[in-house]
C-alpha cells in the first residue's frame, strides 16, 4: 500500500514546483522605462492613456487639423492676393547685324524684345458666397472636431475594458493559487491520514489528482494573464516589451451615488461625440445650401495693377473695381443645392438615431449597473457558503469520520464559487465603464 501513493511523488513534486514559481517570463519582465508607464496605472489612467495615444484617436485629432486647415484656406480668399507676371516678345521684326565672330562672316539676326513685368493686387469687397462657404467649413470643421472626441471616448473605452480584463485575469491568478494551496494541502492529510491507517490510497489518490487539475488550471489562467496583458499593451498604444503595473484591483461594490437617470441622459445628449457631430453635420449642410444660393449674388473686388516696361519701372499703372457676375450655370447650383439637402435629411436621420440610441445605452447601462451590483452580493454569499462547506469537510475528514471525497466535491464547488465572484465583480466594472461610454465621459472615470 505504500508504494501505492509514492511511485508518483515525484510528479507531485514538480507540480508543487509549479505552484511556488512564476513562469520565467512572469519572473523576470523586460522593463524599459521608455516604454511603460513606470508607475502603477490605474483604470482611469488606461482610459485616459488610451484617449491619448490609440492610432484610431490620433487619426481622428489628424482630420480635425485637416478640417481646421480646410477653414483657413477658403478665410484666405478675404486676404489680399499679392502676384507678379512677366512677358517678354519676340519683337516686331529681327534686324541683321554684321559680325566677324561667326566662320565665314556670316550677319547674325538681332531682335528689339518687349519686356512686361507686372505687379497685381486684389482685394475682395463683397463676396456672399465666399462667407457662407466660409461659415460652412468652419462647421464641417466643428463636426470632424466632435468625431475626434468621439473617437477618443471609443479609444478610452477599449482601454478600460482591456484593463478590467487583465484585472480579471490577475483575479483568476490568484483565485487558481488559492485552489492549488488547498488542493496541496488535502494531499498533505491525505498522506497522513494514511500514515496513521486511517484512510485508504483511493484518498491520497483522489487529493494528488485533484492537485494535478488545480495546477493545470493554474497554468491555464497564466497564459490567460499574459495575453490579457498583450491586449492592454495594444489597447493603450503601447510597445510590447514593457510590463505594466496595475493600481487597482476588482474591488466591491462601494456605498456609490445612485446615477439619475434623466441627469445621466441629458449628460449624454450635452457629451457624446457621435451625436454632436451629427447635429453639426446637418448645420453644415444648411449652410452649404445658404452659400450655394448666394452664388447668384455679384462679387465686387478691388483690383490694381503696376507695370514695368523697357520705358520705366512700374510707370504704367491701373487699378478699379470689378464686379462679376454668373448668370446661367446650366443649373449646376440647383444640382447642388439638392445634393446638400440630402445630406442635410440624411445627418438628421442619423441625429434622431443616435439620439434614440444614446438613451437606450444609458439606460440599459444603469439597468446593467444595478443588476451587477447584486450578482456581486449574491455572488460573495456563494463564495463564503463554499468556503464554509471546504471547512466543514475538512474537519470531517480530519477526524476520520468520512473519506476526502466530500473534501473534493467541496473544494470543486469553491472553485465555481471564486470563479462566479470573479466575474460579477469584473461584470460591475464593465457596467460602470459601459454607463460612462453612454455618456461620453470615459475619460473621467476614476
Amino acid at each position: 500500500m505504500t508504494a501505492s501513493f509514492t511511485r508518483p511523488a515525484a510528479a507531485v513534486a514538480a507540480l508543487g514546483l509549479i505552484l511556488i514559481a512564476a513562469p520565467a517570463w512572469a519572473q523576470q519582465p523586460v522593463r524599459s522605462m521608455t516604454d511603460a508607464p513606470a508607475a502603477p496605472i490605474s483604470l482611469g489612467d488606461a482610459a485616459r492613456l488610451a484617449a491619448g495615444r490609440a492610432p484610431s484617436a490620433v487619426g481622428a485629432r489628424a482630420r480635425a487639423f485637416q478640417g481646421d486647415a480646410r477653414v483657413a484656406q477658403v478665410r484666405s480668399e478675404f486676404l489680399p492676393q499679392l502676384g507678379t507676371e512677366a512677358t517678354m516678345d519676340g519683337g516686331p521684326e529681327a534686324t541683321a547685324l554684321p559680325t566677324g565672330t561667326y566662320l565665314g562672316g556670316a550677319p547674325r539676326m538681332v531682335s528689339e524684345r518687349t519686356v512686361d513685368v507686372r505687379l497685381q493686387a486684389t482685394q475682395r469687397l463683397f463676396d456672399l458666397p465666399t462667407l457662407r462657404r466660409l461659415r460652412a467649413t468652419s462647421t464641417e470643421a466643428d463636426a470632424i472636431a466632435y468625431s475626434a472626441v468621439a473617437a477618443e471616448e471609443q479609444a478610452a473605452t477599449r482601454g478600460a475594458l482591456a484593463y478590467l480584463e487583465l484585472q480579471r485575469a490577475d483575479a483568476r491568478v490568484a483565485a487558481r493559487l488559492a485552489d492549488s494551496s488547498l488542493a496541496a494541502e488535502l494531499l498533505g492529510i491525505a498522506r497522513q491520514q494514511l500514515t496513521a491507517g486511517t484512510a485508504i490510497a483511493l484518498d491520497v489518490t483522489r487529493a494528488e489528482s485533484q492537485l494535478a487539475s488545480t495546477v493545470s488550471q493554474l497554468i491555464a489562467a497564466r497564459s490567460a494573464r499574459a495575453r490579457a496583458e498583450l491586449e492592454l499593451h495594444h489597447a493603450l498604444a503601447l510597445p510590447l516589451r514593457g510590463s505594466l503595473q496595475l493600481a487597482d484591483s476588482l474591488r466591491a461594490p462601494g456605498a456609490e451615488a445612485v446615477t439619475d437617470e434623466q441627469a445621466a441622459i441629458q449628460t449624454a445628449m450635452n457629451r457624446r461625440g457621435d451625436l454632436l457631430s451629427a447635429g453639426t453635420h446637418a448645420e453644415a449642410a444648411r449652410r452649404e445650401i445658404g452659400a450655394v444660393k448666394a452664388e447668384r449674388l455679384p462679387v465686387v473686388q478691388l483690383f490694381s495693377t503696376a507695370a514695368s516696361t523697357r520705358d520705366g519701372v512700374f510707370d504704367n499703372r491701373a487699378y478699379g473695381i470689378s464686379v462679376s457676375l454668373n448668370l446661367f450655370d446650366g443649373f449646376r447650383r440647383d444640382a447642388r443645392v439638392a445634393e446638400y439637402r440630402a445630406r442635410e435629411r440624411e445627418a438628421d436621420a442619423e441625429w434622431q438615431d443616435l439620439k434614440l440610441r444614446i438613451e437606450v445605452d444609458v439606460r440599459g447601462a444603469l439597468v446593467d449597473l444595478a443588476a451587477a451590483r447584486e450578482q456581486v452580493t449574491a455572488a460573495d454569499l456563494q463564495l463564503h457558503l463554499a468556503e464554509q462547506e471546504v471547512e466543514q469537510a475538512r474537519e470531517r475528514f480530519r477526524a476520520g469520520v468520512a473519506g476526502n471525497a466530500d473534501v473534493i466535491q467541496a473544494s470543486l464547488t469553491l472553485n465555481h464559487a471564486r470563479d462566479i465572484a470573479v466575474d460579477a465583480r469584473t461584470t460591475w466594472h464593465r457596467a460602470r465603464v459601459q454607463l460612462a461610454a453612454a455618456q461620453g465621459i470615459v475619460t473621467e472615470i476614476n
